[in-house]
């Protein structure tokens, strides 16, 4: 059930977001062996700026996946920060990354942020960004969508390369 009306898209409101995403999300790929760049794809852009705002249109992060665009791998961060500018792209980024703690010592946490940035079989992204102004910050949701999938049971040994 929606909670109240979606929260405005902002990705375009810096014309150098996804190019953001992009450095940030190659940054963390190129520390691993044999885990190749991504791309930018406009498909994938408009994709998640629709489920960026269907995201934004339940409170914190209850949407929970629902209607996640088939065969793509979905990642989403969500914030409410004290300050005049939403969450940019590299703090988002930075945080699924973190995980990698978590997955190397197989704690049993979840850390299919961190393995979606790094899987290898994926060759395109798109990011977006809705946010606004509310009682306690600014809200946002950063969504990443991924082409093709990540996180594929039976496939982390090949498509999760240790680093350099």
């Amino acid at each position: 059930m929606v909670d109240r009306a979606a929260l405005p898209d902002v990705t375009d409101e810096d014309p150098l977001f996804n190019q953001e995403a992009l450095s940030r999300v190659n940054f963390y790929r190129a520390q691993h062996l044999n885990t190749p760049n991504v791309v930018l794809d406009q498909d994938l852009i408009d994709q998640a700026k629709k489920r960026a705002q269907e995201f934004s249109a339940y409170s914190g992060l209850n949407e929970n996946h629902r209607g996640q665009p088939e065969g793509l791998g979905e990642r989403v961060f969500w914030s409410v920060a004290k300050g005049p500018m939403p969450v940019t792209a590299t703090e988002a980024i930075d945080a699924w990354y973190k995980q990698i703690d978590e997955y190397l010592s197989d704690s049993g946490k979840e850390t299919g942020d961190f393995s979606q940035l790094v899987w290898v079989n994926s060759k395109a992204i798109g990011f977006a960004r809705v946010a606004a102004e509310g009682p306690e910050g600014v809200e946002t949701y950063i969504v990443g969508l991924f082409a093709p999938a990540g996180n594929v049971e039976g496939g982390f040994a090949a498509n999760v390369q240790p680093r350099q």
